[in-house]
């Protein structure tokens, strides 16, 4: 039997187009997209159509697949979109672009660039805590709207407040959300929302949450109250007077001499020696750089040790910067004077030493020559000062001198002469009870540190 040949029934179709990835259907059903090609396909007449978004589409284009042939067509799409350019009139803001029927089309960051069909949107710029801008654009085919900086930028959402004291106090500062916005009186201009706002001055405070509200402006007055940080010493007037400084009972050292009278002005006296509690405050703050090691004795109440001079003049710094309130050493007048309180005895409660009264190397106390005891551990004197006498050696702020000879009267601080050393008062736990004397004085480095020694604030009033 003869052969057959078989002719081939089919042909080879490829499309191309611009732009690429057009979808394309034949006779209406969708193949695939450009470039298409197909190597075995029917041969038979067909209707060509080319979709691409924001294209003109070419539809029912007749093209022939003829049998054994191979059909290659490209085609140009017309664009059929309007660009939209949105420059950033406010960095960070949002456009939304949305169709007539609110259709969005578009959530983008400015700046951008956007290619639409042609057509009218709504478009709107916005950002939180600013007025949003809108717009209408029509969009032509092969056209483009522009939206300049600006067109774009949001005016941002603000009101008025302003800020004073009650009673006034001029000098009281005024803060918000924590950053210094300057002095009452003040006008500030500020972000809509809320927003907590205080005044501080020194010692007194007040803090109000308030709520801003746009283009619209508040008069407030805060009521300064007394405020106190919880790692602040609880601190006593001291009134003022007139008393005799010096060795008043005999039988005192050459430098408690010569006795002379010394005029005091009211001042404030820490009602306690400096405790560890505070100083590991102004540690944790980033105030003191330097950690006074406790010996084991414990921290919290008991009054920090290991500091010299130095040390505390920084403390009294520090602490006046934290609060606003000027912190201080007493002067050896005011120390004495308050170390006193009204006594001529060799100690504020009389001429003997006594038992339990105090804490030092023969005061009958449980912490004697063994360690500090906690403040406030003895009866306060006249004045309510606990430990004017014994627990620790008290910097003050003068000067060493070896006698009286040409000391101050008027209660200030002598702070001329051998200022290497610094003066130290009241005795410690370690010390006899002849050191504890209201007139006994010595003086060391201002740089010195031990265990014996330690410090109380005063203030000015």
């Amino acid at each position: 039997m003869a052969a057959v040949k078989l002719s081939p029934a089919f042909g080879s179709l490829a499309i191309t187009s611009e732009p690429s990835g057009a979808e394309v259907y034949l006779a209406g059903e969708k193949v695939g997209l450009t470039p298409y090609s197909n190597e075995k396909l029917a041969s038979a007449q067909y209707l060509l159509s080319l979709r691409a978004p924001l294209y003109q589409s070419l539809e029912n284009q007749g093209i022939t697949v003829s049998d054994g042939k191979k059909t290659r067509e490209h085609y140009t799409l017309q664009a059929n979109f309007g660009t939209l350019a949105i420059a950033a009139g406010t960095a960070g803001a949002t456009v939304t672009v949305s169709t007539k029927q609110n259709n969005v089309v578009i959530n983008k960051t400015v700046p951008v660039q956007l290619k639409l069909e042609p057509g009218q949107y709504q478009v709107a710029v916005s950002k939180s805590g600013y007025a949003t801008n809108q717009f209408t654009v029509t969009l032509t085919r092969g056209g483009i709207q522009r939206l300049s900086r600006e067109e774009t930028h949001l005016r941002q959402l603000m009101g008025t407040l302003i800020v004073s004291s009650e009673p006034f106090v001029s000098g009281a500062k005024v803060y918000v959300d924590g950053q210094l916005q300057g002095e009452v009186p003040a006008t500030l201009q500020l972000p809509v929302g809320e927003h907590v706002l205080e005044l501080k001055h020194t010692g007194r405070g007040a803090m109000q949450t308030v709520v801003v509200k746009d283009q619209q402006s508040e008069a407030l007055a805060l009521v300064l109250k007394q405020t106190k940080s919880p790692y602040e010493p609880e601190m006593l007037e001291i009134p003022g007077g007139s008393f005799r400084m010096g060795d008043l009972n005999g039988g005192g050292r050459r430098n408690e001499k010569p006795v002379h009278t010394v005029n005091i002005k009211r001042f404030a006296l820490a009602k306690t020696e400096a405790t560890f509690a505070q100083w590991d405050a102004c540690v944790r703050a980033g105030g003191c750089k330097y950690k006074p090691k406790d010996k084991g004795w414990l921290r919290g109440n008991r009054p920090v040790i290991n500091v010299s001079w130095e040390d505390a003049m920084a403390y009294a710094q520090w602490l006046s910067k934290e609060t606003g309130k000027r912190y201080r050493l007493p002067s050896e007048a005011e120390w004495e004077y308050a170390a006193r309180a009204g006594s001529t005895t060799k100690f504020s409660w009389g001429n003997d030493v006594g038992k339990n009264k105090a804490n030092c190397s023969g005061c009958g106390s449980q912490w004697d020559d063994e360690t500090t005891a906690p403040v406030s551990s003895f009866q306060a004197n006249a004045f309510g000062l606990y430990d004017m006498q014994g627990n620790v050696w008290e910097w003050v702020q003068d000067c060493y001198h070896d006698s009286y000879q040409g000391a101050p009267n008027d209660g200030s601080a002598w702070t001329t002469g051998k200022c290497k050393r610094r003066v130290l008062r009241g005795g410690s736990w370690g010390h006899d009870p002849w050191l504890l004397r209201s007139a006994y004085r010595y003086g060391l480095t201002a740089s010195s540190r031990f265990s014996i020694r330690g410090f109380r604030l005063a203030q000015d009033l």
